[in-house]
């Protein structure tokens, strides 16, 4: 068995090699699918604790505050970031796609 029958028969279904380059690379015509400046959310910019809020969602066990805060904020038609900052909430940190790390801070 010659080399060239081994490589045939193991590139049956293989993937094809091109010897040429297909020419030039290709640019898309609009590559920016982001507005040209993106909205930067400041930590100075939230809302402070609304003592009434802070109140209501007290006793509130910790793992279901949040999701009571935005079912409430949803009912309200409030932004959830609002109304976690309403209820008692400082952003900790950003983690990425829009989504913060919160810490619970009632007193303010």
């Amino acid at each position: 068995m010659l080399i060239n029958d081994i490589i045939t028969e193991t590139m049956t279904g293989g993937i094809a090699i091109v010897h040429k380059p297909l020419g030039k690379m290709q640019k898309r015509p609009n590559p920016s699918v982001f507005a040209k400046s993106k909205k930067r959310v400041s930590e100075d910019t939230d809302p402070k604790a609304d003592p009434k809020i802070v109140a209501k969602f007290a006793r509130t066990s910790d793992k279901l505050r949040s999701y009571y805060i935005m079912k409430w904020a949803e009912e309200k038609g409030i932004d959830g970031d609002d109304a976690m900052c309403l209820a008692g909430y400082v952003r900790d940190g950003y983690i990425g796609a829009g989504a913060w790390n919160w810490s619970y801070q009632p007193e303010g």
